[in-house]
């Protein structure tokens, strides 16, 4: 089970009701296919998920997108092998944005997370 921060939490519980449920689906994924997780919050607007004590993926609902943040490099090396097959994504720099949930291929995201579980997570760009 992730286990929320207490800015995470407050964090969540301020959203609104369309952010929190496109990122509903992707915080079960996460939790149901990785141990030892973890989530906080970080400034501006985003979440913070943690394999081990490490920062791997950060999320971020925008108005119009659901944002993925590689937050590690073997993140960023799973999500691009993965990225033909994720689903409908508009790719950015260090981000992959999703209009909704149903754009992504929910089976592909399960093996993102059970591969980015069974790694070691370095962070990347500075983020510790």
């Amino acid at each position: 089970m992730i286990e929320y921060t207490d800015a995470a939490r407050a964090w969540m519980d301020s959203l609104d009701d369309k952010d929190k449920e496109r990122l509903k689906p992707v915080l079960e994924l996460f939790d149901a296919h990785t141990d030892q997780a973890s989530a906080d919050y970080y400034h501006p607007h985003i979440l913070v998920l943690k394999l081990k004590g490490q920062p791997a993926l950060a999320l971020s609902p925008r108005k119009q997108y659901l944002s993925f943040y590689a937050w590690s490099m073997q993140t960023m090396g799973i999500l691009k092998a993965a990225l033909p097959k994720l689903g409908k994504a508009n790719p950015g720099v260090g981000c992959l944005r999703f209009r909704k949930a149903s754009d992504l291929n929910m089976d592909t995201l399960a093996v993102v997370f059970n591969q980015m579980n069974a790694v070691e997570h370095e962070a990347g760009f500075g983020f510790q």
